[in-house]
C-alpha cells in the first residue's frame, strides 16, 4: 500500500511539474533571470552562466511551488482545475518544498557569497510571514500579490556574481 501511494503522489508531482513548471513562460523567465544576472555580473564565463541558471531554477521552482501551495484556497474558487487544488494530501509537495528550498540554500552557499545566502534566508523568513496570513481577500489580496513580486529583483542579485 505504502508503495501505491508513493507512485500516486510521484505521478501527481510530476503532472504538477509539466502544468505548472515546465511551461514556455516558466522557461522563458528562467532564462530571462539568468541572461540579466549574468549580463550585470562581473564575470561572464560559461561557468557563471550555467551557476546563474540552476539558481534561477531552483529559486523559481521553490517559489512557485510554495505560492501555489499558499494559494490552494484561492485557487479551489478562481482555478479548481490545479493540481494542487484538487490534490487530498499536500504532504509530497511540503517536503518537494523543503527539498528545492535546502538544496536553493546550499546552492548559494557554495556557489555565491554569504552576504547573498543571509539575503536568501531574510527571503525566505519574509515569504514565510506573508504565506502566513491565511485570509488575504479584498485590498490585502493586492497588497500580497504586489509583495510577492520583491521576489524577482532578489533572485537576479542572488544569481549574479
Amino acid at each position: 500500500m505504502e508503495t501505491e501511494a508513493l507512485l500516486i503522489s510521484y505521478k501527481e508531482i510530476t503532472r504538477y511539474a509539466l502544468t505548472r513548471l515546465v511551461t514556455a513562460r516558466i522557461t522563458a523567465l528562467a532564462a530571462l533571470l539568468t541572461l540579466v544576472s549574468v549580463w550585470v555580473s562581473a564575470s561572464q564565463t560559461p561557468s557563471d552562466v550555467g551557476k546563474a541558471a540552476l539558481l534561477a531554477c531552483l529559486l523559481i521552482c521553490q517559489f512557485r511551488l510554495w505560492d501555489d501551495l499558499a494559494d490552494r484556497e484561492f485557487d479551489r474558487l478562481h482555478h479548481p482545475d490545479r493540481i494542487l487544488v484538487t490534490s487530498h494530501d499536500t504532504g509530497s509537495y511540503w517536503v518537494l518544498f523543503l527539498a528545492l528550498s535546502l538544496v536553493s540554500a546550499a546552492s548559494i552557499a557554495i556557489l555565491q557569497s554569504l552576504f547573498q545566502l543571509v539575503l536568501y534566508v531574510l527571503l525566505v523568513a519574509g515569504f514565510a510571514a506573508i504565506y502566513r496570513r491565511k485570509t488575504w481577500g479584498g485590498q490585502w489580496r493586492l497588497v500580497r500579490t504586489q509583495a510577492v513580486l520583491i521576489k524577482y529583483p532578489v533572485f537576479l542579485y542572488l544569481c549574479a556574481n
